[in-house]
């Protein structure tokens, strides 16, 4: 019966493998928690057959066929739900005694609608999540990431507004994730969290921070399986997708076109081109270009010349590079070629996302600069390379007037 749950769990899985029987072992074990179903969303359509009675009496499995990606089986494990309340959980976390409890209690009790929890290595001593950030053009960060989980003043709890919970450790009202629309199956993975939250501080909604939902995470299980380049044509796709449906209409035509041009900005520094590689000539380069007046910044001695080895040795790469290719072909990193394909899946998919949009921007009862507040640092480079800052300029003005 329906009424025998007060949480349904959803654990979208690809390995299938040992981690999945830890994390559903360690749920099973937290004896303080709800009385919980466990919907294990399986993408792999190499295993036909899963028993998971023997590590958690409430878990069943829902087989998709293919890969269907993280957001849209999540999506479907929400429509397996029973609870109202839904709790997502990676299949590479252990969660710590008390988990739930921590996790779910706000939303229980009506207090928020939804809610992140904390994100510890493997071994507890590192910080993997405990609280997030967005920039302006939709890419999100881990606050915090890395550094030691003591080091860390974490009494805030349930005073911190997050812009996003970590889609591998939260809970959510079921209602509100079916009314707002949950994830968008079109981002497959990697930063359907991110919009999620944008939607719901849209549309009115408050995302608190549990700082005792703890769950440790075995980091790049299956993070590991994807080609760096495949990554990063998500990273580069799903980030224009959020603002392209989130922003307003006036901040959205400000953004856009310089969206768009730091993909090429950011294709080139990760292969190692510029100017001089197709104006190698200084008879052409000035007068095209202007004068090259930038005058390098003061640094130690020591600094100089480890950026000095450091630009040698990716020169020597880039002419290794070169030397294998036609005259009048130069190398593209896959992480460069992957964010010029994925300005191009946008465009194929503009009239989709248009509609998508129209849907959102019907939501809205808060203003772009209402929700930019809890950013932290809505104008963060996502390289931190010189030439990428340089060329985010512009954005700093277009952020100092929407918040004046």
């Amino acid at each position: 019966m329906a009424t025998d749950f007060d949480v349904s769990i959803v654990i979208p899985t690809l390995r299938a493998g040992d981690d999945l029987i830890s994390c559903l072992e360690s749920i099973a074990g937290d004896t303080d928690s709800q009385t919980n179903q466990v919907i294990v969303i399986l993408n792999n359509p190499n295993v036909d057959t899963l028993d998971l009675k023997e590590h958690h009496p409430d878990a069943r499995v829902v087989p998709m066929g293919s890969n269907v990606g993280f957001a849209a089986a999540c999506n479907r494990g929400a429509l397996e739900a029973i609870g109202k309340t839904l709790a997502f959980i990676n299949d590479d976390m252990v969660v710590q005694p008390g988990w739930l409890s921590s996790l779910v209690k706000p939303v229980v009790e009506g207090e928020y609608n939804m809610v992140g929890g904390r994100i510890l290595s493997e071994d507890g001593k590192k910080i993997d999540f405990d609280g997030g950030s967005i920039n302006i053009l939709g890419w999100g960060f881990q606050t915090n990431h890395g550094e030691p989980s003591s080091a860390i003043d974490d009494d805030f709890t349930m005073t911190r507004k997050l812009p996003f919970a970590c889609g591998g450790n939260f809970a959510i009202d079921a209602g509100t994730y079916e009314k707002y629309g949950g994830f968008d199956g079109d981002y497959f993975a990697f930063y359907e969290d991110v919009d999620l939250g944008w939607r719901l501080r849209l549309s009115g909604q408050e995302i608190a921070y549990a700082s005792d939902a703890v769950v440790h995470h075995n980091a790049g299980a299956t993070g590991s399986m994807m080609p760096e380049g495949t990554k990063w044509f998500l990273q580069e796709r799903n980030s224009l997708q959020t603002i392209i449906k989130n922003l307003s209409d006036e901040l959205l035509n400000k953004v856009l076109p310089i969206a768009f041009a730091l993909v090429g900005v950011r294709a080139t520094i990760l292969s190692g081109l510029d100017e001089t590689d197709i104006i190698p000539d200084t008879t052409w380069r000035e007068p095209i270009l202007g004068p090259d007046d930038t005058a390098p910044e003061a640094r130690g001695l020591f600094k100089g010349i480890v950026d000095g080895v450091k630009e040698t040795l990716k020169a020597g790469m880039k002419q290794s590079r070169k030397g294998s290719l036609a005259d009048g072909y130069l190398p593209i990193e896959s992480r460069g070629a992957a964010g010029l394909l994925a300005m191009e899946w946008i465009l194929h998919n503009w009239d989709s996302l248009m509609s998508k949009r129209a849907s959102v921007q019907e939501m809205r009862v808060r203003e772009d600069r209402e929700i930019l507040s809890v950013f932290d640092d809505p104008i963060r480079p996502v390289l931190g390379h010189p030439r990428e800052v340089d060329a985010m300029k512009p954005l700093e003005s277009i952020l100092n007037e929407l918040m004046r």
